[in-house]
C-alpha cells in the first residue's frame, strides 16, 4: 500500500511539475511577444515594449528606464536540492534619474547610465543562497526588481508598502520625456486591478503629438 501511495505521489508531483513548466513557458512566451507589441499593467507590475521609456516615481525622485534587449539562455536543467535548475535570463537597459522638482529630465540635474540585469538559478543547500542582487535595477535612489523580459514591480524591495508610481510611454529619446505631461497615465500597486494591455501604437501617440 505504501509503495502504491508513493508511486501515486511521485506521479502527481511529476504531473504538477509538467503543468507548472508548461504554464511558465506560456507566461514567458507571452511576455516576449508583448514586449514587441504592448505595454502591460497588472495589479503590481508593468512591462513596456523594447526601446520605450517607462517612468518610475518615488517620494524622492523619478527614473526613466528603457530596455534595449533581452535574451534567454535555454539552459534549464532538472533541479536538485542544491540547484533549482531554472533557466537564465538577461536584459540590457538605459536609465536616467533626477530628484523631484523638474518637469523634464535636465542634463544639468540628472544622472544616467547603462546596465545589465540577470535572473538565474538559485544555488545552495536547500537553495537558500540566492543571486539576490543580479535581478535588481538601481536607478539613482530607486532600487527595483526585474523579471524577464521587461517586467518591473510597482514597489521597491520586497515591501509592497514602498509603492512606486509607474507610467508607460512611447518616448524613446530622453530629451522628449515630459514628466508632467497630462497624457501620461500613472499606476500604483492595486490588488483588484485587472490586467491592462496598451498597444504600442497607442503609446507612440505620445511621441508624435505636440507636447502640452
Amino acid at each position: 500500500m505504501k509503495i502504491i501511495l508513493t508511486l501515486i505521489g511521485s506521479f502527481t508531483f511529476f504531473c504538477n511539475h509538467i503543468v507548472l513548466a508548461s504554464n511558465l513557458e506560456k507566461w514567458i512566451s507571452d511576455g516576449e511577444q508583448h514586449a514587441k507589441t504592448h505595454a502591460i499593467i497588472s495589479f503590481g507590475y508593468i512591462s513596456v515594449p523594447l526601446n520605450n521609456f517607462v517612468l518610475l516615481k518615488s517620494q524622492v525622485g523619478i527614473c526613466a528606464i528603457k530596455f534595449r534587449s533581452y535574451i534567454r539562455d535555454h539552459d534549464a536543467t532538472p533541479g536538485s536540492m542544491f540547484h533549482s535548475g531554472s533557466e537564465t535570463f538577461h536584459a540590457e537597459y538605459d536609465w536616467f534619474y533626477q530628484t523631484i522638482g523638474h518637469n523634464r529630465f535636465n542634463k544639468n540635474s540628472l544622472i544616467s547610465g547603462q546596465g545589465k540585469v540577470k535572473r538565474s538559478a538559485t544555488i545552495g543547500i536547500g537553495r537558500l543562497i540566492l543571486p539576490s542582487t543580479s535581478a535588481r535595477i538601481t536607478c539613482g535612489d530607486i532600487k527595483i526588481g526585474w523579471n524577464y523580459p521587461t517586467y518591473l514591480p510597482m514597489y521597491s524591495g520586497n515591501n509592497r508598502n514602498n509603492s512606486i508610481s509607474v507610467a508607460p510611454t512611447g518616448w524613446s529619446e530622453i530629451n522628449k520625456v515630459k514628466i508632467d505631461d497630462n497624457r501620461l497615465s500613472w499606476y500604483s500597486y492595486l490588488d483588484s486591478r485587472d490586467t491592462i494591455y496598451i498597444p504600442k501604437e497607442t503609446l507612440m501617440n505620445l511621441d508624435t503629438q505636440p507636447l502640452n
